[in-house]
């Protein structure tokens, strides 16, 4: 086995173990409920709710109000709007899905810094960044709270720029 295939295949059990970290580290939220700004953000928005035509979603805010109204708060997140619609069609309105969905996500993001840590670091340097960025108690909000979902969402399309 060449030294080149040893180090991909040891940046893949470290990856996996960063997924694992990554689920087991949040899976406490998995029976989390509703909280205060998930009430506008989810259950009582027509555009998550499937009340609205698809494509409303993209002339709205974040909370399901029209964003060109003086009550929208201008918060546009169309994306994380849509995830939402989906975690709707597939669980309901059950806070499971979408608590699993957020850790989901978070994972990924966890698995991109890595990978972009391969990019500009030493490999053990990048290691150690992505258990920092792992374990940081910054992320607490971005990943419990189900409205946080939209930072993640940008982390990732963030570095996927980066990476691209």
């Amino acid at each position: 086995m060449s030294p080149q295939h040893s180090l991909w295949m040891s940046d893949v059990f470290f990856g996996a173990t960063l997924a694992l970290f990554s689920v087991l580290l949040y899976a406490n939220t998995f029976s989390g409920g509703y909280v205060w700004d998930d009430r506008a953000a989810i259950i009582t928005n027509k555009d998550v709710l499937q009340e609205r035509p698809l494509m409303d979603l993209f002339v709205h805010d974040f909370w399901g109000q029209d964003i060109t109204s003086d009550l929208s708060h201008k918060s546009y997140r169309p994306i994380t709007v849509l995830s939402f619609r989906i975690n709707h069609l597939l669980h309901g309105l059950h806070a499971e899905g979408c608590h699993v969905v957020n850790v989901v996500i978070y994972t990924v993001t966890v698995l991109m810094a890595f990978k972009l840590g391969l990019v500009f670091m030493s490999n053990r340097s990048a290691r150690v960044a992505a258990m920092l960025f792992c374990f940081h108690p910054i992320h607490v909000e971005a990943v419990a709270s189900l409205v946080g979902r939209a930072d993640s969402l940008c982390a990732i399309f963030f570095i996927g720029a980066i990476l691209l």
